[in-house]
């Protein structure tokens, strides 16, 4: 082997430091930092270089040397990749110039086939025999023009790599400036050594030894703890921005340090801070409590939640802090959720909850001798809203909330609002007074003047005689007393007795029984009949029955209203539905196939059936002519969302089904009606045309009404006929259809059938 004995020792020394730092990266796959993985492949590849220009300089075969020296650039050009790597990762740029990077690993890729496919071509350099001065046998390194690229490509990566470290060493803070000048440092001084080797073309590279330098350095240095020498300052400004209150003392109890939070909310200047800290830690010591609210001079008030802790170093006490975190952000949003929770936002009363909390308190602690338990609410309020507006709904309720307030012994009182125009009074007995509240509530009635609609509070009152009832059976009673006056249109207050309880007790009753009833088909319905003025049966209305001892002298009306208020009406509409289509079926095969039987249509059907699909199902599933079968609704429900309503009844007519409006005239926008969806026909109580009233205002309003529905081309059907000058009055009035006990009572289906059917019958033959 001819080599000089420095080649050989740098040889050597190149193969030791190989495997030095492969020690190393052992060392740093421990270390926590963001650039450790770019480090360990630096690290690795500068080891792969050192060892190939090791194996180079000792070859003496021209092949296998051009070969290791194509290797040697190779790891060259991808070290100056992963240098770039690094001072991506290191400079925290790791989400930025994501692009850039894939760029780069291309050119290298690149260059690493060119550099390697020179191994055969010889096209980007060429390695010559050369001897030194003194005889040394070396390769000397013959460059062509191609090798630009890979210079092209070593200084773009170069350049890109310092200008990361730059530019972080002009963005960063001043205390960590220094790390990234180290890193620049470092590895400006391997491409200073870089370039000397390749601009004197000496034989042999000592710029490797200089990057082994430098790698080793700069692995140490990137696993240094940069946060130590800057921790101070930042704890203190951690500290001096938060809301907390932040009190040290040393082991003699005396105050080292407050930050800013405790200057700005107790306003000491610094000699009486110490003081007042002192004081405040031996009150706070004497009581520990885990919150504390302080009242501040300008009168804002802050709660804050306590904690003290004593520090120890080798179990001697060296002092103690004392922090009050501050939490009132977070104790105004409990209690504004609370609020929220406990009281009605339109009136600022408790709501249902929040009444009924406060209301089990006052009984409990004894608060009234002898209370007593009002509730309230506005007749067909939802009138109001739909007639006049929300808005004017919602300043009715305010307004009663204003006029509540000045009621007597209403600073001891506790007033809610339950729900809707709901309100209750839980107060003392003797400041009760009927004039009072009768004034109060006709001040209400003034908000909205001069219209036909006149508002009309009534009040249930229940007398709490055992204060040990629960808050739920006390309000029940008071709202039993309130319901058994929403018929009556002269009476306001009504005081409980036991009876209203009963009859509670029988609605529930009803509600109880009414599922296993309909499901023995307890249910039947009777005809009562429609006739012309020359006494012709046309048709009937159906009439449910409730076929079951325990309720024989039940009246339909009774149980329907407690179906409707429960929303159990809809099961026992859908079943007399079809007791009437398997009737106009049976009909239709006996040859009465022009006769008709309406059936009525609750306000809460819509909610829970498809009203349209019932009804088409049943005229396809029985056969029957849609006309026969005739739907009724009162005119007051079509004002529960009117629009969804109309547009269901719109459906029906396209049907065939006929559509009539019920109870014509007992509602606040019968025009209005109209107006939206012509019927088929009207149904208008005459019950009130009695013997005393056949002519005067009454009979105008009849006269005005038969005429608008023969105009708007609809039947008019004069319901409650009971006398024979109701008849002969209303046939007078051109009107045409009559149904009342006049004519008959709602007669069973044999019944009817046999009395009017048979009849009809041998009139057609």
């Amino acid at each position: 082997m001819n080599l000089h004995l420095f080649f050989k020792i740098f040889s050597v020394f190149s193969v030791f430091s190989a495997i030095f730092m492969l020690q190393f990266v052992r060392t740093i796959s421990k270390a926590r930092t963001d650039a450790k993985e770019p480090t360990i492949f630096v690290i690795c590849t500068i080891s792969a270089m050192l060892l190939i220009y090791s194996l180079f300089l000792m070859s003496e075969f021209y092949s296998k040397a051009l070969i290791l020296f194509c290797v040697y650039k190779v790891c060259a050009i991808w070290t100056y990749y992963l240098t770039f790597s690094f001072n991506h990762a290191f400079t925290n740029t790791t989400k930025k110039l994501g692009f850039i990077k894939e760029l780069y690993f291309i050119l290298c890729f690149i260059d690493s086939v060119l550099l390697l496919a020179n191994a055969r071509v010889n096209v980007i350099f060429d390695l010559i025999p050369a001897r030194t001065k003194a005889g040394f046998f070396y390769w000397g390194i013959e460059y062509t023009s191609k090798f630009g690229f890979h210079k092209l490509v070593c200084a773009i990566l170069s350049f890109s790599s310092l200008a990361l470290l730059i530019s972080s060493i002009v963005k960063a803070p001043s205390y960590n400036k220094v790390k990234y000048v180290t890193i620049l440092t470092s590895e400006s001084l391997v491409l200073i050594a870089n370039y000397v080797f390749n601009s004197l073309n000496l034989p042999l590279n000592i710029s490797l030894l200089m990057l082994v330098a430098s790698s080793i350095f700069i692995e140490n240095y990137v696993n240094k703890d940069f946060s130590a020498p800057v921790l101070i300052g930042p704890l203190n400004a951690i500290t001096e921005s938060i809301n907390d209150i932040i009190f040290c003392y040393d082991s003699s109890e005396n105050l080292i340090y407050a930050n800013s939070a405790a200057k700005n909310v107790f306003k000491k200047s610094n000699d009486n801070l110490e003081n007042f800290a002192k004081e405040f830690r031996q009150n706070f010591l004497k009581n520990r409590p885990s919150e504390l609210s302080l009242k501040l001079e300008n009168g804002e008030e802050r709660y804050y939640i306590t904690e003290y802790k004593d520090f120890f170093i080798s179990n001697s006490n060296i002092g103690s802090y004392l922090r009050l975190q501050d939490k009132t952000k977070e104790t105004l949003e409990s209690r504004r959720k609370n609020y929220i929770a406990t009281h009605d936002l339109l009136t600022g009363l408790f709501n249902r909850s929040g009444f009924f909390k406060k209301m089990q308190e006052a009984l409990y602690q004894n608060t009234f001798k002898n209370p007593i338990l009002i509730c309230t609410n506005i007749k067909d309020f939802k009138l109001i809203n739909m007639i006049y507006s929300e808005q004017v709904g919602d300043s009715v309720l305010q307004n009663q909330t204003a006029v509540m307030k000045r009621l007597p012994g209403h600073r001891k009182s506790i007033i809610g609002r339950i729900a809707d125009d709901k309100f209750a009074i839980l107060m003392e007995k003797q400041d009760f007074d009927k004039d009072i509240f009768e004034e109060i509530f006709n001040e209400v009635s003034c908000i909205i003047e001069k219209t036909l609609y006149n508002i009309q509070i009534v009040a249930g009152i229940y007398e709490i005689y055992d204060k040990k009832d629960t808050i739920q059976s006390i309000y029940d009673k008071a709202k039993i007393s309130l319901d058994a006056i929403k018929d009556s249109d002269n009476q306001i207050f009504s005081f409980y007795n036991p009876s209203m309880m009963e009859k509670m007790l029988k609605e529930k009753d009803i509600v109880n029984d009414f599922e296993k009833s309909l499901n023995e088909k307890q249910f039947s319905i009777q005809l009562q009949p429609i006739m012309d003025k020359e006494g012709n049966v046309l048709g009937a209305e159906s009439v449910v029955r409730w076929n079951n001892p325990k309720y024989e002298n039940l009246t339909p009306s009774s149980f329907l209203d407690v179906l409707e208020r429960t929303s159990l009406i809809y099961k026992l509409d859908v079943y007399v539905w079809e007791l009437v289509a398997k009737k106009l079926h049976e009909w239709k095969k006996r040859g009465f196939s022009d006769r008709f039987i309406s059936v009525n249509v609750s306000s809460k059907d819509k909610f829970f059936i498809d009203i349209i699909k019932t009804f088409s199902e049943l005229i396809k599933k029985y056969d029957i002519s849609p006309q026969n079968f005739k739907v009724e609704i009162r005119e007051t429900a079509m004002l529960e969302n009117p629009e969804k309503t109309i547009a269901i009844f719109s459906q029906l007519k396209k049907l065939g089904i006929k559509v009539y409006i019920d109870n014509f005239g007992t509602g606040f926008s019968s025009l209005n009606v109209l107006k939206d969806f012509i019927a088929d026909g009207i149904k208008m109580d005459t019950s009130f045309l009695s013997e005393s009233k056949v002519s005067g205002k009454n009979k105008i309003i009849l006269q005005t009404m038969i005429s608008m529905s023969s105009n708007l081309g609809m039947e008019f059907i004069a319901k409650g006929v009971e006398s024979e000058n109701q008849m002969l009055a209303l046939s007078k009035m051109d009107c045409k259809l009559f149904q009342g006990f006049y004519f008959s009572t709602p007669l069973p289906v044999k019944t009817y059938e046999a009395k009017y059917l048979q009849n009809f019958s041998q009139t057609k033959k």
